[in-house]
């Protein structure tokens, strides 16, 4: 009886121990469940009260109708997190990020000096394109439609060895149109101009994208490359123009930042150290074309456009953009069909140099006579027309006229005080 009495106890204090602990463990669950509904209710009555919304529509509208703002906060929402914005302002439909090795629609390749950023504003503002000049990170900078830039022309050269490009990179001569940050972010830190970290990330983006073409490994891919053309020998006056140095124009030296990406793209068959301002032009000029018509034969590259004679509407169709299975982005087919459907649109007459490339504006001009040896700083024999000869080829496997009087492309040159035409696009 006793022992009955005793197990009947032990049920009661273990049932009870079980009812305390589940007890307990309700009540603490009912807290989790409180805490976790006082947050939520919050977030879910503040975003989903009039109140709420007109805060952050006053918040965030202003931020994404500012245009291609350089301020850290439009990118934010516009290229890095569109999602957020489209999930808490429905009504709002911005157009989704883009990762570094998304594909993009038109890669514009060209030489210094050859138009570049001019042709990147028109697409932007005369199309309302996400392309820009030398700009590749589509995280940071409006280039998810594309890009024009010079220094992209090494995806179709051959790569040099590991330790050419290890030298490239061991310093901070990047002032003419190259720096790892053009190409993606976050990496290093970039209040400091140069370090080892950079040093390692510009090598690790130049082997990769160094005669990427022939291996079909580029990142970003483009759906369209272009060969953009302007007048070789406004060019070469152009660069030497804006890089030479150390003497009376045309005569002295290229800048070292020429000479070092000269020979690091075509030091295979030139010492542009050697080379006198025109000679380092002029070859410059006639290795980068002569490449890049190359890679066209070899059908890396899609077509080419003269610069002076086509229209902005007419890059983008040759870009893609007017054809509705090639167009990457469709708002873009739609908006640019609508754009250049107008004959009279601005979009449809020839590009014109407005802002960009006038550094040679009245400086130089020059006659075949002062691309011979001998002239202007040149080492070569006397007479000798190595230069010339390939300049004028090159002129004609690009279109031009080599004897045809080279007026200028946007209003006719003032009186010559010495031989030639001003030039300057």
């Amino acid at each position: 009886m006793s022992s009955e009495i005793r197990q009947r106890k032990n049920v009661t204090k273990v049932g009870a121990s079980s009812n305390g602990s589940s007890e307990q463990k309700e009540r603490r669950m009912a807290n989790v469940k409180q805490n976790e509904s006082t947050d939520k209710s919050f977030w879910y009555r503040f975003s989903r009260h009039p109140l709420g919304i007109s805060l952050m529509c006053l918040t965030l509208i202003p931020i994404l109708l500012l245009g291609r703002s350089a301020s850290a906060g439009f990118p934010y929402f516009r290229l890095k997190n569109p999602e957020m914005v489209n999930s808490l302002l429905p009504f709002f439909k911005l157009r989704p990020s883009m990762g570094e090795s998304d594909a993009r629609q038109v890669l514009i390749v060209a030489t210094m000096s050859g138009g570049t950023r001019q042709v990147a504003s028109d697409l932007s503002e005369k199309l309302g394109l996400e392309v820009d000049h030398e700009l590749s990170d589509a995280q940071t900078y409006f280039v998810r439609d594309g890009s024009v830039w010079w220094f992209h022309a090494i995806r179709y050269l051959p790569k040099p060895p590991a330790k050419t490009i290890a030298a490239f990179c061991a310093d901070a001569t990047f002032n003419i149109g190259f720096h790892p940050k053009f190409y993606r972010s976050g990496i290093c830190p970039e209040d400091i101009a140069w370090s080892q970290c950079w040093a390692k990330e510009c090598f690790d983006i130049l082997s990769n994208d160094w005669g990427c073409a022939a291996s079909n490994t580029c990142q970003p891919h483009f759906a369209k490359v272009l060969h953009q053309v302007r007048n070789p020998a406004f060019t070469v006056e152009s660069l030497v123009a804006k890089f030479c140095e150390g003497g009376t124009l045309p005569a002295g030296k290229m800048k070292d930042t020429f000479v070092k990406f000269s020979n690091g793209m075509f030091g295979q068959k030139h010492n542009f150290s050697e080379y006198s301002c025109i000679e380092g032009a002029g070859h410059y000029v006639v290795e980068y074309h002569n490449a890049m018509i190359k890679a066209r034969q070899d059908g890396f590259i899609d077509a080419m456009f003269k610069l002076e004679e086509t229209s902005t509407c007419q890059v983008a169709k040759l870009a893609g953009f007017m054809d509705e299975s090639d167009c990457l982005y469709p708002p873009n087919y739609v908006q640019i069909q609508r754009i250049c459907s107008v004959p009279e649109n601005v979009a449809n007459t020839p590009m014109k140099a407005k802002r960009y490339h006038k550094v040679n504006k009245g400086k130089i001009w020059l006659n075949w006579s002062d691309y011979e040896g001998s002239k202007h700083g040149s080492t070569l024999p006397k007479g000798d027309k190595t230069l010339v000869k390939a300049i004028r080829q090159l002129m004609l496997d690009l279109g031009y006229d080599p004897d045809q009087n080279r007026e200028r492309i946007e209003r006719q040159a003032p009186k010559a005080t010495a031989p030639g035409i001003v030039t300057g696009y």
